[in-house]
């Protein structure tokens, strides 16, 4: 009797550390689920590290902040008054249906209307390194915590289809986008969406990750062919403030191609 106690606390306490070796991450992925104030993005602004020309994306939300309304886009000029000029696009509204909140325009939101940019995503920061305007992706494998990991890239190039894929590696802080993603409703209206393609897919949950990406790698069968990759800066709070962008194909140096800076509802850009 005294050798069955003895087993089952050895148990017990080996089972206690295993769950709390993993608290943190486990906290972090629960935190996502329930949409916390302090995550909701204030502006971000990316910035061309060539021409130092600048893009300011500005969120607008109801007084109690439980709606987002719209996002202004605001042109910075750089060093050089002839590389840009001052310009403020369009602001992009968000429509909510008045019976069950739903977001009623997912799709001219995501895909942009009379030639301007849909809604600030990931996808701004490194864009399609292939010919193809509209790839084809599968997500093959995932993570614990449901961070796509490996996808099958399909690209159409001079009439030639190849066959790629994409490794994807996070750190373990949050997506800083995913909290107004969800307050919007942006995810659930791509999820209610039946055969999603093109940039519509990226806001899906199958698609979207949980936490922060900091390298992405296109490789053919055998060769990597291009990469992104992020250093990425964070606050007190373990929020992303800031990161560079930088960039690799198989025949160039590492080049730094753009800076993000993110402020969120309690914080502003330095």
């Amino acid at each position: 009797m005294f050798n069955k106690i003895r087993v089952l606390a050895i148990l017990s306490v080996v089972f206690t550390c295993v769950i709390s070796c993993d608290d943190s991450l486990d906290e972090i992925f629960q935190e996502s689920v329930q949409i916390n104030r302090e995550h909701l993005l204030k502006s971000i602004k990316i910035t061309n590290n060539d021409s130092k020309v600048g893009k300011l994306y500005e969120f607008n939300y109801s007084q109690k902040q439980d709606t987002l309304l719209f996002i202004n886009t605001t042109i910075v000029p750089g060093d050089d008054p002839e590389e840009g000029d001052d310009y403020q696009s369009p602001e992009l509204k968000f429509e909510y249906n008045e019976d069950n909140g739903e977001l009623k325009n997912f799709e001219s939101l995501v895909e942009g209307q009379q030639g301007e940019e849909g809604i600030v995503y990931l996808d701004l920061l490194i864009p399609n390194p292939y010919n193809d305007p509209k790839p084809e992706f599968y997500v093959l494998e995932q993570d614990r915590y449901s961070n796509p990991t490996l996808l099958r890239m399909i690209v159409k190039e001079d009439e030639e289809v190849k066959l790629l894929y994409v490794n994807i590696t996070y750190d373990t802080e949050l997506n800083p986008y995913k909290p107004y993603l969800e307050l919007a409703g942006v995810i659930e209206a791509a999820d209610s969406k039946a055969n999603i393609s093109g940039r519509r897919q990226f806001f899906t949950s199958e698609f979207l990750p949980t936490f922060n990406p900091t390298n992405i790698e296109f490789w053919n069968e055998n060769q990597l062919e291009h990469r992104y990759w992020f250093i990425p800066e964070y606050d007190e709070k373990y929020r992303i403030t800031k990161a560079n962008v930088y960039y690799k194909d198989d025949a160039q140096l590492h080049l730094s191609t753009k800076t993000v800076e993110y402020s969120y509802l309690d914080s502003t850009i330095k």
